[in-house]
């Protein structure tokens, strides 16, 4: 049977995620993933830009946006990668991040993990992935 599409979602837009250290985490993931400072939204939430119209990262030291009781947290989230190859994807986070722990990297790895400054998982993966595998 045909699935609802009522907004028609095609792409990764953006992930708001609470921080610890933001200073630190912007320094992260322009490294990793060579995403650049796009937006202050308020002193507290500042927005990094994914290469390539790949989406953005919204990044909140504030916490406005956590839930009272602080159950709504973060598992990880991926980033599709173009070309996906494991072992050279986690060489380039190496040379980098040198002192960052990368897990994932043998040859016949799905993907490859990292955390950032805050804890945070971050899953690197093929951009043609789709969860089916």
């Amino acid at each position: 049977p045909p699935h609802a599409d009522p907004v028609g979602p095609r792409t990764f837009n953006h992930v708001h995620i609470i921080v610890n250290k933001l200073d630190e985490s912007k320094e992260f993931y322009g490294k990793l993933l060579g995403a650049k400072f796009q937006h202050t939204f308020t002193k507290n939430i500042h927005s990094v830009v994914l290469p390539g119209n790949g989406g953005w990262i919204s990044l909140d030291d504030g916490t406005t946006q956590t839930d009272p009781e602080k159950k709504n947290k973060l598992g990880h989230f991926a980033i599709g990668i173009e070309r996906f190859n494991p072992q050279e994807t986690a060489a380039a986070i190496r040379k980098a991040l040198p002192n960052l722990k990368v897990e994932g990297d043998n040859p016949k790895a799905r993907s490859v993990f990292v955390y950032d400054p805050n804890g945070i998982r971050v899953q690197l993966m093929a951009k043609e992935d789709n969860g089916s595998q």
